[in-house]
C-alpha cells in the first residue's frame, strides 16, 4: 500500500464468509476451521493427523493447508511450513495467504527484495487482485502488516509507520497492529544502536 493508502478504492468488511464459495468452505468445514485455527495456534503435535486427514477430504480448501503451516511455524518447524506453503502457491496461486505466507518466508530468510515479487511492486492488495472491490479486514490487515515488515527490513521507516498508521485502522481486533508494533519499535531501536556504532567509530578514527 502507498503512503494514501487511507484513500481506499476498495471496501472493507468483517464478513468472514466473503470467499467460502470460492475456497470451498462449506458450513461443516466453517465449523471445524475454527476448532482448527485454535488447535494451529496452540501447536498440538497430536492434531497432525487430524489436519492431513481433512486436507484430503477437502482438497479443494487452501485454509486447511494454511493452518497447518502455521501449526509448523508456531512449533518452530519453518522448514515443514514452507514447504506445505509451496503445496498451496501450487495448488492454489490465487490465494492470498499463500502470498502472503511466501513473502514472509523471504523476510525470515532475509531476502528481502524477493518481497514485492510476491506482494506487487505497489504494495497495494487492490493492484495485486484488481477484480476484488471488497477485502474482508483480516486480509486486509495481514497484507499491510507484511508490507510494514518489509519497509522494516529495508529501513524506509517512514512509510512503515504510515502503513503503521493505517493498519490501527482497519485491524479491528488489534492484534495484528500489537505485532506489527513490536516489529516496527524493534527495527527502530536496532537501527538506532547501528547509527550510534556508526557515529563512535567515526570518531575513534578522528581522534586517531
Amino acid at each position: 500500500m502507498n503512503d494514501n493508502s487511507q484513500l481506499l478504492n476498495y471496501k472493507i468488511t468483517n464478513d468472514d464468509a466473503l470467499l467460502d464459495k470460492e475456497n470451498h468452505i462449506t458450513p461443516y468445514l466453517k465449523k471445524k476451521l475454527r476448532k482448527l485455527l485454535k488447535i494451529a495456534k496452540k501447536g498440538k503435535l497430536r492434531k497432525v493427523d487430524t489436519f492431513n486427514k481433512l486436507i484430503e477430504e477437502y482438497p479443494k480448501n487452501p485454509t486447511l493447508k494454511n493452518y497447518l503451516s502455521t501449526f509448523y511455524s508456531i512449533v518452530g518447524d519453518n522448514e515443514k511450513a514452507f514447504e506445505i506453503n509451496q503445496r498451496i502457491i501450487k495448488e492454489h496461486p490465487n490465494y492470498l495467504y499463500g502470498k502472503i505466507n511466501l513473502a514472509n518466508e523471504y523476510f525470515i530468510t532475509e531476502q528481502f527484495d524477493k518481497m514485492p515479487n510476491v506482494l506487487g511492486k505497489d504494495l497495494d492488495i487492490h493492484k495485486l487482485y484488481p477484480n476484488r472491490n471488497i477485502f474482508n479486514y483480516l486480509e486486509v490487515s495481514s497484507f499491510s502488516l507484511t508490507v510494514i515488515k518489509y519497509y522494516c527490513a529495508i529501513g524506509a521507516f517512514e512509510k512503515a509507520e504510515n502503513e503503521l498508521n493505517f493498519l490501527k485502522k482497519v485491524d479491528i481486533d488489534g492484534n495484528l497492529y500489537g505485532d506489527a508494533s513490536l516489529i516496527f519499535q524493534s527495527f527502530i531501536s536496532l537501527a538506532s544502536i547501528e547509527n550510534f556504532k556508526k557515529k563512535m567509530k567515526k570518531e575513534l578514527k578522528l581522534h586517531n
